[in-house]
Order: structure tokens, then sequence, then C-alpha cells
């Protein structure tokens, strides 16, 4: 059963100018977590100061480096708010925020609920690069791998066990016409699920 939180929610777009990566960089704030998907892949980052991140081509060499000629979407994020960047249909960039508690005048949105998306990897190991804590996770015989920063229970195996998973903790916003239903949705943060509830 979801858990329906109540709150003020603002709403703004943003204008990007310049190079779509350094615009990202500039919004970057000490601790966001980047989620970028690319023509060539999916990137993870996240940044240890102000304006600077690390990413997760820096731990895995399957990551693709982050590219803006290859970027068609890039969201950063933490608790308190989400910045999305996305190619529109001409190709040209659009962001917009979507922040908690912020903001002047009427919050877009007033209710919402929280929802674990699980990510793939059930065994991998953590490296450090620049103070970030890189979770490289691997699920199945293909040999495939995933990045985030995020630090897991791996047992001494490199395994997550049975009922550890690392998840993407989704905030769903909703409005009230006839009924009520999801108008929009953000990144909150990264976090490890537990059977099934997720940990704080």
């Amino acid at each position: 059963m979801r858990e329906l939180k109540e709150g003020k929610a603002f709403v703004k777009s943003l204008s990007v100018s310049g190079d779509a990566i350094d615009w990202l960089r500039q919004q970057a704030k000490a601790g966001d977590v980047l989620l970028a998907h690319q023509d060539d892949g999916v990137v993870w980052g996240k940044a240890h100061k102000d304006g600077d991140w690390v990413t997760s081509d820096a731990v895995l060499s399957t990551s693709p480096a982050l590219k803006g000629d290859y970027l068609w979407s890039a969201r950063l994020f933490n608790a308190q708010r989400e910045i999305l960047l996305w190619r529109d249909g001409d190709g040209n960039w659009r962001a917009r925020e979507i922040a908690d508690e912020v903001g002047e005048g009427e919050p877009a949105f007033v209710e919402w609920y929280d929802e674990p998306q699980l990510l793939w990897g059930d065994h991998g190991k953590h490296e450090v690069i620049n103070g970030v804590t890189f979770a490289v996770l691997e699920e199945g015989a293909q040999g495939l791998r995933h990045a985030p920063p995020i630090m897991l229970p791996f047992d001494a195996d490199g395994s997550l066990g049975s009922r550890n998973r690392a998840c993407l903790l989704v905030r769903h916003y909703l409005a009230r016409e006839d009924v009520a239903r999801v108008v929009a949705s953000r990144l909150v943060r990264l976090d490890c699920v537990k059977g099934d509830k997720h940990d704080a």
C-alpha cells in the first residue's frame, strides 16, 4: 500500500545556454547524484564538490564517458530537488527543476508518494575515486555491468544476498481531478532495498 505524503513542490523551467555538459556541471551541488542516458550507454556520477563530479567511467572501463554529442537526457538529483535536462523533438536542450519546500507563490504539487525501483545487479564490489564510492554491479553471465555511486552491503564473496538490491527512490507527484493521477516524477536518492522495504 502506498503512503501518500503532503508538502510543497515547485516546478521551474530552466534556460540552457552553451555546452550542455558545462551547463549541467554548473548546476551540480556537492552530494548530487547524476544519472545520464546516452546513445552509447548509461553514465552514473556524483558531485564531490560544487560544480565538479566523478563519473562511472573512472571506475568501470565499459561505462561511457559523459559526452554532449551522445547525451539525450540527464538527471541531477538529491533529497530536495531534481534537475532534468533533455533534448526536445527538434534536438534543442530543455530543462526543468522540481524542488520540495522552496519557491514562491503556489506550489505545483502538494501530494505525492515514493516508490523504490530496483536496479540491475546482484553482486559486485566497491571502487572509490576522489572520495566518491561506486558499487560496480553485475548480474548473470552476460558480463554487463554498471556503477551507481552508492555503498551496498556486499558479502565477503561480493554477493548482495537474496534480499538486498540497489534501487532508485522515485517520487510521484499527484494531481486530483475526478481521480488522483501521477502528473510528474523525479528521482530522490539511491537506496538499498531489503525485502519489501527500503532503508531511509
